[in-house]
């Protein structure tokens, strides 16, 4: 087993570029003429046809001990029903999960705000990630790290 010296900062890397470069600019899938490709172009590319639909509902594990359901929205969000102040947004690439962490604690008043953790696991037939092979988690800002999975319902 790597320890989190050698993980942590490559994981954590990763996250934060993905998820920045996807919310960043909302760019149109262009097509090999060099024009936006049509909705229906875009469903049927190959770089589509790779990526797993993971939206759902999943009982969550984290850390082994079951914290309810997790609910991936089609819209790239992600909501906790046991964490209820626990939600952010989700990315798949490949069969590969990320997930950004935002709490509703407002301090400031200005909203939801980021606390950095990031979730990273394997999208499969039955779930994300599993018992034997658990994803991880992150929170940079605390060092709070753990192992989680989740069962689709």
């Amino acid at each position: 087993m790597r320890s989190a010296k050698s993980w942590l900062p490559a994981l954590a890397g990763a996250v934060a570029l993905s998820l920045a470069c996807w919310t960043a600019v909302d760019v149109p899938a262009v097509g090999a003429s060099g024009k936006p490709l049509t909705a229906q172009q875009s469903v049927s590319s190959t770089h589509a046809s790779r990526t797993v639909n993971a939206a759902g509902t999943y009982e969550w594990f984290i850390n082994g001990n079951d914290d309810g359901h997790l609910t991936l929205n089609a819209n790239g969000t992600w909501s906790s029903a046991m964490l209820s102040c626990d939600f952010g947004t989700w990315l798949v690439t490949g069969k590969t999960i990320g997930m950004a962490d935002m709490l509703c604690d407002n301090t400031n008043g200005t909203g939801p705000i980021p606390n950095g953790q990031i979730w990273m696991g394997t999208v499969g037939k039955h779930g994300i990630s599993s018992v034997k092979k658990p994803g991880n988690t992150i929170s940079p800002d605390t060092g709070f790290s753990a192992t989680w999975y989740a069962v689709k319902l």
